[in-house]
């Protein structure tokens, strides 16, 4: 007879087919599935722990907003003045006029 966990992982065990040998492994896998309970709650709380700082920050102002918003305006200069996003659309397949027709 042959055991298979499933789990994470995938575990196969040859094992005797008496009753006793049978009773030990199951109850060895339960005794396992409490521990991973146990890790799945502390997850949990540290999640949720987690989640109350995040929502503490929604709907709060960046803090760097203003130097934020310098520095794309200055990338926005740099581009313009690299010719950045300028009207070479090759590799595009065809010109702006005609994707809008």
């Amino acid at each position: 007879m042959i055991a298979v966990l499933h789990g994470k992982s995938e575990y196969e065990h040859e094992v005797p087919k008496t009753g006793r040998f049978i009773l030990t492994a199951v109850k060895a896998a339960l005794a396992d599935v409490a521990g991973e309970r146990d890790h799945a709650d502390a997850a949990l709380a540290d999640y949720r722990v987690r989640l109350d700082a995040v929502r503490s920050q929604v709907g709060k102002p960046f803090e760097h907003a203003d130097r934020l918003a310098s520095l794309l305006q200055r990338q926005e200069e740099v581009n313009k003045a690299l010719g950045v996003f300028e009207s070479d659309h090759s590799g595009l397949g065809e010109e702006p006029d005609a994707a809008a027709a």
